[in-house]
């Protein structure tokens, strides 16, 4: 339930993000928290277009962005 660093991957909780309001609103007011000290909106890397996968995949392997991926999906 609480995995840790070099758990996270692309799409994870996609299908939660896409199905179930309230986790999608949790994730979403965390990615908005989270942007100003990101640069960037979390979701771009937890959801991106298909065109960005490569680049998210490579970010999502950086701590500064792997641990605010894994807490807000672990709170959501």
């Amino acid at each position: 339930m609480f995995p840790g660093q070099g758990s996270q991957y692309v799409n994870m909780g996609k299908n939660l993000y896409d199905s179930e309001p309230l986790f999608k609103e949790v994730v979403d007011h965390c990615a908005e928290i989270l942007k100003p000290y990101l640069g960037e909106d979390l979701r771009h890397f937890l959801y991106p277009q298909s065109e960005d996968v490569e680049k998210a995949e490579l970010s999502l392997k950086e701590t500064r962005i792997t641990q605010p991926a894994i807490f807000t999906l672990e709170y959501a």
